[in-house]
């Protein structure tokens, strides 16, 4: 029996030698063989990579060495979401007038034509509060848009001509936030029935479509909107021209009483332009009543713009949806904007 196990040890023993021996000797004999296989040299070839480089051959079997590996910087081609962050986002197409736009998956869309017989399609958070947001409208003449009982002499946000008619995306701006979403969504709008890829689109200015105001007595014109979103007092602007007094500075005060009631006198500036802005006010029977005044110098002429306004209280709805869309009306009127927007086409003219 102690014979057998020696025998058993023995051979044990000799495959164990034999397995170091392979182990040591093999890769000097693999080299060897890939020495007399192939030439000391690879063939100077090269291979064009997707990137432009090339590449050569490399030992030991002169196979091509790898291409380097590109990153795309194309938004197009990449699998992330784009720049603009609009890959997500739904998309609305209306073969009918040949457009689309996109939108985030906050909103769903409604047709309402009932309450609104211009409107194409309305966007409505799915929010408890299911507010709407935005609207979509084709009008025959755009001065129909101001005169709408649900615009209340409102511009719209966005307006372009489609098939002869116009086309406006008006949405309520009450914060920042959503002024800066409803921008970019309507950034993505597209025409898509004129044949082309990329169809233009005709975007016109809010001014294109204001009343001009001729003065030829003293000499000067300007450009307002027909209505505004709320109800007017004063309207057109009343304008005054005067030499500019060498005494004018305008001392601002939070507590002025003035001619048109208890209000403010500030300095605005907005771009270029320097203004001395006066608001007064009462209410009564439910309505604030604002009387505001803007002067500003012209060439060698002080300019005065004066025009009025009444707000009503919008508790006296009760229900709770007028209320909102009364807030957001109001908050969304720019009295500052809306008279840099008017002074900007003002000038003189010649009698």
């Amino acid at each position: 029996m102690n014979k057998k196990i020696l025998v058993l040890v023995i051979c044990l023993l000799i495959v164990v030698i034999a397995g170091v021996l392979v182990w040591q000797l093999w890769p000097k004999y693999k080299y060897k063989l890939d020495d007399a296989v192939f030439p000391s040299d690879c063939p100077q070839e090269t291979k064009i990579c997707p990137d432009g480089s090339s590449v050569g051959r490399i030992r030991p079997r002169c196979d091509f060495a790898e291409c380097p590996i590109v990153i795309s910087s194309d938004i197009n081609a990449s699998s992330s979401l784009p720049i603009d962050g609009t890959a997500e986002w739904k998309k609305y197409k209306n073969e009918e007038y040949g457009f689309e736009i996109k939108y985030p998956d906050k909103y769903k869309l409604v047709i309402d034509e009932y309450g609104w017989p211009n409107s194409i399609i309305h966007f409505i958070e799915k929010s408890a509060a299911q507010s709407y947001r935005a609207d979509i409208e084709l009008w025959n003449n755009i001065d129909d848009f101001s005169k709408s009982t649900n615009h209340q002499g409102a511009q719209p946000s966005f307006i372009t001509i489609l098939n002869g008619k116009y086309l406006t995306i008006n949405y309520f701006k009450d914060t920042e936030a959503l002024d800066n979403e409803w921008k970019k969504i309507i950034s993505t709008f597209k025409i898509t029935n004129c044949g082309l890829a990329d169809c233009p689109i005709v975007v016109l200015d809010e001014s294109a479509y204001w009343k001009l105001y001729q003065n030829k007595e003293i000499g000067f014109e300007f450009k307002y909107p027909g209505t505004l979103i709320l109800n007017t007092q004063i309207w057109p602007p009343e304008v005054i021209i005067e030499t500019i007094p060498q005494e004018f500075s305008c001392q601002e005060n939070k507590n002025l009483k003035t001619i048109f009631g208890y209000g403010e006198r500030k300095n605005i500036t907005i771009g270029d332009r320097n203004y001395c802005m006066t608001m007064g006010g009462e209410g009564a029977a439910g309505t604030n009543y604002l009387t505001y005044q803007y002067v500003i110098n012209k060439d060698d002429k002080q300019v005065t713009f004066k025009f009025g306004v009444s707000k009503t209280n919008c508790g006296v709805f009760g229900d709770q949806e007028r209320i909102f869309q009364c807030e957001t009306t109001q908050s969304s009127f720019d009295p500052d904007k809306l008279i840099d927007d008017i002074f900007s086409t003002f000038k003189f003219i010649n009698n």
